[in-house]
């Protein structure tokens, strides 16, 4: 398959996409429920509307430079069907179809796809220029009977208009129905070639049309028809959800795991139980086993004892002859009935043994999910410390050291493809105490704001400096306010290195003073939710 990858959207939502869908089928109440109004702020950027001299339809965006629609909203009036299906001449060209965007935008058409092989699918493709917006993701699978979707289009004119429903049917067998499912929402003129979306953003069909003054004749074309002929055709698109889950239901699964963890402990009593009833019924058959042979034993004295009357006595042959048959098919039966039990305790501890092994399996795969969950929480307050040597230009000495220590919040995380933050803005305070070569000079204070985790600008004012003749902390005469840029070049570390700039001035910007120099420190992030 050939698949679109979008820049801005990592392919790890398609990892926590799987974690969440085995979920809600394992749990009955955890279901994603459908959102219209979030699913249309989502996906309605991707929706477009198509014009000729003659009519006008739908299509959306499934990559930034394709664009899907149905045949009929773009092939030319008067045209016999086997024209219709059969040829280009039966469609407009790329010079005569009007595309615009939500944004009310006009995007030229580059080529017109009206899938010449497959002249019974109503189903076209037009190439445009790379649009920058909102493309559709496909779902490759046949949608289920009752799933709750909605249909984005332009209904008798009225642009951009949402229509909720569900899937009615499926499973056609008539043949002018195959490739379709039935819809039960409302549609019209103008709807056609429009997306079906499902709870996750995805198109699980393309609306066609139906029957007039029909209640229940509205039709889409199947997604995963769409699909297999953009995969013919080497046109590319996307399957990743637009709508994911979001934190509170990320947390509902931790705790669902954890209650299935709980069942786990519960269901492995329940095998220790039964190992002990095994060993139990073990310690039975070896009992068995040793009066068998014990008896055995006992056979072979009599049989002794008999083979010695009979050297005595032919009168006793009968009675012996008879008993000895009589134990010998005792004992076999003894033993058949041996055999079959041990074959049954064979069976049972392969069975606990199957289990156990899959219990194991499954709490190592939930150890590891639950794990894979903590690392996408982000942490929310950090501490750092940072000390820079530093070079002041004016009086062209060198200041050893301003150590600077700073608590911040930090908010819009960035995420690598993993969904694991990497960086962060931060915004918090920090307090600067400067030390020159004869000892402490000064106190600062400072509002601090981060970008990207790279980037730092500290605003503050003096609080006090060393008076010279007293040789004491006392306050400024006038306040001086200071102003720092920081640049971190390891910006996905919790190691700071980078270059410093740091002014100093009054309220007249008299004596300013600048100073540069590196940066060298650590920060710790704590509190994750």
């Amino acid at each position: 398959m050939v698949s679109y990858k979008d820049a801005n959207r990592a392919t790890a939502a398609g990892a926590i996409a799987v974690l969440y869908w085995s979920f809600v089928n394992a749990s009955e109440g955890a279901a994603q429920p459908l959102n219209p109004k979030l699913i249309f702020e989502r996906c309605a950027g991707a929706v477009v509307l198509i014009q000729t001299e003659r009519s006008a339809g739908t299509g959306f965006f499934i990559t930034p430079q394709y664009i899907v629609t149905n045949k009929h909203v773009i092939s030319r009036p008067g045209i016999s069907e086997t024209v219709y299906y059969r040829y280009e001449a039966a469609y407009y060209t790329h010079r005569q179809i009007q595309v615009t965007t939500r944004a009310g935008s006009t995007i030229p058409v580059i080529e017109v796809n009206a899938f010449r092989e497959h002249p019974d699918i109503d189903l076209a493709v037009l190439k445009v220029p790379r649009h920058q917006g909102v493309a559709l993701p496909i779902f490759e699978k046949v949608v289920e009977v009752g799933e709750q979707v909605v249909a984005i289009g332009h209904p008798r004119g009225m642009e951009w208009t949402l229509t909720q429903g569900s899937i009615s049917k499926n499973d056609f067998s008539e043949e002018n129905f195959e490739n379709l499912v039935q819809l039960d929402l409302a549609t019209d003129f103008g709807s056609s070639g429009g997306p079906v979306i499902n709870k996750f953003g995805q198109v699980v069909a393309v609306v066609q049309g139906g029957y007039l003054f029909s209640a229940t004749g509205n039709f889409g074309i199947r997604s995963d028809i769409l699909a297999g002929l953009l995969d013919y055709y080497g046109i590319p698109y996307n399957t990743e959800p637009v709508v994911l889950p979001s934190t509170e239901e990320l947390q509902s699964l931790a705790r669902l795991i954890q209650e299935q963890q709980r069942s786990l402990s519960k269901l492995r009593e329940q095998l220790d139980q039964e190992r002990s009833e095994l060993d139990r019924q073990r310690s039975e058959l070896a009992r068995r086993q040793n009066e068998l042979t014990e008896r055995e034993r006992k056979i072979a004295r009599e049989s002794a004892e008999l083979d010695a009357k009979l050297k005595n006595a032919k009168v006793f042959l009968d009675d012996y002859d008879n008993k000895r048959s009589e134990l010998q098919d005792e004992f076999v039966r003894k033993r058949t009935e041996l055999q079959a039990l041990k074959a049954q305790l064979d069976n049972r501890e392969k069975s606990i043994a199957s289990r156990e092994q899959y219990l194991d399996d499954r709490e190592r795969w939930l150890r590891e999910k639950e794990a894979e969950i903590r690392e996408k929480l982000g942490d929310h307050f950090s501490i750092d410390v940072l000390a820079s040597p530093m070079y002041e230009i004016e009086r062209k000495q060198l200041v050893p050291l301003r150590l600077i220590v700073g608590c911040y919040y930090r908010f819009g995380f960035e995420r690598n493809d993993r969904k694991i933050v990497i960086q962060a803005n931060k915004i918090g305070v920090a307090a600067t105490r400067q030390l020159s070569l004869l000892g402490w000079e000064q106190d600062e204070v400072s509002l601090a704001l981060e970008i990207n985790s790279q980037y730092r600008l500290c605003l503050g004012v003096v609080v006090r400096q060393r008076d010279l003749l007293q040789n004491r902390p006392v306050a400024p005469r006038e306040p001086l306010y200071t102003a720092t840029f920081l640049a971190d070049v390891l910006p996905d570390n919790a190691l700071h290195l980078g270059l410093s700039v740091t002014g100093i001035t009054d309220r007249q910007f008299r004596s300013p003073a600048a100073m540069v120099g590196l940066q060298l420190g650590f920060e710790i992030n704590f509190l994750r939710w």
